[in-house]
């Protein structure tokens, strides 16, 4: 009798260690793939899949953008062509260039500046401020405690607190847009506040500083978004 028991349980047994061995199979499958995956997705992050080196040193600004915009990418020594994602950190000494048709938003982390690197702009990273070597920069402070350095090859900007566009000109020389608020220029034989609702064109040598009124063009330019020109002229 015991036999016969033991042949009528050794099916029900059999079937019991076939749909263990099943789903045993089953886990083991779906956490090979869960872990694939999840490799998949950091290793298709730009810093790993790129190599882009690890930020070192003070982390100044990072990308405002709601989309990835393609930017060349210089650091420590390497560079790299990517699009670049919204929060991605800027350190000091950092080279970026928007390669991009439409302007890349940026923000100062301490005080939360806001910045527009136009299409084709290139510039560098400071402690407190930043280097313009090409193109056209859009920035827009509140009150600075102290003040906020931006430079270009010919000139220095003091900013206390304002709106404006700093812009590299394709002959060397600079063009300032001046909104709002305070900015002091320097360059090698001048020196001045510069005031509001005016343009500034430096000469490649900054030798020669002339100044004009704004144009209507001139402040939908400075105005955030291409917003209403009413906003901006006083």
């Amino acid at each position: 009798m015991t036999e016969k028991n033991q042949l009528r349980i050794s099916p029900k047994l059999s079937g019991f260690v076939s749909n263990a061995l099943v789903i045993l199979f089953l886990f083991v499958l779906l956490s090979i793939l869960l872990v694939r995956f999840s490799g998949c997705s950091e290793s298709t992050s730009p810093a790993e899949s790129l190599k882009i080196p690890e930020p070192q040193g003070k982390k100044c600004f990072f990308v405002n953008s709601l989309d990835p915009i393609p930017v060349q990418l210089e650091r420590r020594g390497k560079i790299v062509d990517f699009s670049i994602p919204k929060g991605f950190p800027m350190v000091v000494r950092d080279l970026l260039t928007n390669s991009a048709s439409s302007a890349l938003p940026l923000k100062e982390c301490d005080n939360g500046y806001a910045f527009n690197l136009n299409s084709g702009g290139k510039m560098q990273f400071l402690d407190q401020g930043v280097i313009l070597f090409k193109g056209s920069l859009r920035m827009e402070f509140h009150k600075v405690k102290e003040r906020y350095i931006v430079k270009t090859l010919v000139s220095t900007l003091g900013i206390r607190g304002t709106t404006l566009i700093l812009s590299v000109e394709p002959d060397g020389g600079n063009t300032v847009y001046l909104a709002e608020g305070k900015v002091d220029l320097e360059t090698s034989s001048k020196q001045m506040q510069l005031e509001p609702g005016n343009k500034y064109n430096i000469s490649y040598d900054g030798s020669t500083i002339s100044k004009n009124p704004l144009s209507p063009d001139d402040f939908l330019k400075l105005a955030p978004d291409g917003g209403s020109l009413k906003l901006w002229q006083k």
